[in-house]
């Protein structure tokens, strides 16, 4: 056996060596405590490791920056994780690595998980030599096997087809997955049948994950080799996960996801069989409402359903309980992985925000929710709006919507006052940008502005009046009467119904008298149609409105007065 180890402490390498040695005598170790010398023994000197064993945190490249480069290279070489921390276990084993170590390592620890390689590993005198075209043939050396039964070599020679990993029944495929914990690791039987892999785990196999005189950590269930997108993990393992000492979940990881449950959402769930899914969701299936909140994003995003069934039962909450999900994800052409973001999408198209991170080591964006249903990866730039802001859910629509761009790359500037320039362009984008009769009238409207087609055809279409004196103003702040007073004028260029401001008195607000002749009714329509709402009984309708609460104000505009 080649084995490859890596750890940048010298002391700890000699130990793991020691321990690597005692657990296989005959094997060729090569340890190294550069990553860069690792690297340049597997490309310059073409040494294939069977297994590499792997510190976590090194100052070159990580353990698990490391294992992508290997697995590039040596596709069948296992990966064993060797680390002081228990926290990188997921990461482990969304790297599919074969086993996870924790320092000191001990010869009992290495040869419990050289027991159960993802690759197994045949000594070099023992390796058998199969031969598959003309007449199918097993050489043990130079030897030919001889098999005592034509059924036995048929036997085999259907596993050599199907590389050992299943076997069709009536329930469906049959294979083995690995299952393991803080405690140690084993491998269950797996039934795949229409997309779902049903596990089976006899206590024997359930004791040497789980126990009651241990810490057992989060129980992980890798299914991510299997063709499927839910999996049904018995009442007797969720039953064990919830009664062992230490225990502090269970993870099921599918190739759609892994979704983790921590020990209050497992408990919830008492002792049922789980049925825990991770679905692609065309975006057909979206209704209206929410393709009308994606936007321009609707056919841009990934949309996931995250379902988990407690004894056959569609479950949403769990007690308050924590869903760790991780999604794997590649990056579009020109996406910035700094702009990735997740969002609940509520059957109404309401946004709720859930700080979703991707991660460039393992390809995956990730998020904890306390509710299961349909999440989106979506884009969103901008690094100034947090998302427990207010006008979050604003923002996001008019961007979405193609409405509101950016100040800069990563920035959309909430508390930046809004000019009379900005508002007719966002309604002329709104509008699809529509060709204007002729140019600017104003002359503050220079040709070539970026303003200049939207109030050429705002001008036109009665839409903007500009000042006394000629001039339209495009760089000056926009007033609330102002924006009341334009929005107004866009709805009934629209045919709205704006019959609402006949119907609204705002005589009650202290500062009604501040509110300009020209701009009491647009000031009623606006305010009886939600769009502007007053602070302190005040109306300010001198007051200039920020990009977060025009954003605010053109989103109740879009979603309800078009309706």
């Amino acid at each position: 056996m080649k084995v490859l180890t890596i750890d940048d402490e010298i002391g700890a390498l000699e130990i793991l060596n020691r321990a690597v040695q005692e657990a296989v005598p005959d094997a060729t170790i090569r340890g190294f405590s550069y990553t860069s010398d690792a690297l340049a023994a597997l490309r310059e000197e073409n040494f294939l490791p069977d297994v590499a064993f792997l510190d976590v945190k090194m100052p070159e490249m990580t353990g698990l920056e490391l294992a992508k480069h290997i697995k590039d290279f040596s596709p069948s070489t296992n990966i064993i994780f060797v680390t002081a921390y228990s926290d990188y276990s997921l990461d482990a084993f969304r790297l599919r690595a074969s086993g996870y170590v924790l320092k000191p390592a001990t010869r009992d620890a290495i040869e419990a998980e050289l027991g159960n390689l993802r690759c197994p590993v045949q000594p070099a005198a023992s390796r058998l030599r199969v031969k598959c075209f003309g007449n199918f043939e097993v050489y043990a050396g130079s030897q030919p096997l001889r098999f005592e039964f034509s059924r036995t070599k048929e036997l085999f020679a259907y596993l050599v087809d199907r590389k050992g990993a299943a076997a069709a029944t009536a329930a469906g495929t049959v294979v083995t997955v690995p299952v393991f914990s803080d405690e140690g690791n084993t491998h269950a039987t797996v039934s795949v049948k229409d997309s779902t892999a049903t596990v089976s785990a006899t206590e024997k196999q359930i004791k040497e994950v789980i126990s009651d005189n241990k810490d057992t950590g989060t129980v992980v269930l890798d299914i991510s080799n299997l063709d499927v997108n839910s999996a049904v993990v018995p009442a007797a393992l969720v039953s064990a996960a919830q009664k062992a000492e230490g225990s502090t979940g269970l993870t099921v990881s599918l190739p759609t996801g892994s979704v983790t449950l921590d020990k209050t959402a497992l408990d919830s769930t008492g002792k049922n069989d789980v049925k825990i899914g991770v679905e692609l969701v065309d975006v057909s299936k979206l209704n209206d409402a929410q393709k009308e909140k994606l936007g321009e994003q609707t056919t841009k995003a990934t949309i996931v359903d995250i379902n988990v069934y407690v004894n056959n039962v569609l479950t949403h909450t769990f007690n308050d309980g924590k869903i760790d999900v991780s999604v794997p994800y590649t990056l579009k052409t020109n996406e910035n992985a700094d702009t990735i973001t997740v969002w609940y999408l509520a059957d109404d198209g309401s946004i709720t925000p859930m700080h979703g991170v991707y991660d460039s080591g393992t390809k995956t964006v990730s998020f904890t929710t306390t509710h299961l249903s349909s999440y989106v990866i979506a884009n969103f730039p901008f690094v100034d709006v947090p998302e427990d802001a207010w006008y979050y859910g604003s923002v996001a629509y008019v961007y979405t919507h193609g409405l509101f761009g950016g100040t800069a790359n990563a920035t959309f500037s909430p508390t930046q006052v809004m000019t009379r320039g900005m508002i007719v362009t966002v309604l002329w984008r709104m509008e699809g940008k529509p060709a204007a009769a002729g140019a600017s009238a104003f002359p503050d409207v220079k040709s070539g502005t970026y303003c200049a087609d939207a109030v050429a055809w705002a001008t036109e279409n009665g839409i903007v009046l500009g000042y006394g004196n000629g001039n339209y103003g495009p760089n000056d702040g926009i007033t609330r009467e102002q924006m009341a007073a334009i929005l107004y004028r866009y709805a009934k260029h629209k045919n709205y119904d704006v019959s609402v401001g006949a119907k609204t008195d705002i005589r009650g607000y202290d500062d009604i008298q501040s509110v300009s002749e020209y701009a009491m009714p647009a000031m009623q329509w606006a305010c009886g149609a939600g769009l502007v709402k007053g602070s302190d009984n005040k109306l300010m309708p001198s007051g200039n409105a920020t990009r977060a609460q025009t954003a605010a104000i053109l989103t109740r505009l879009y979603t309800s007065m078009a309706k």
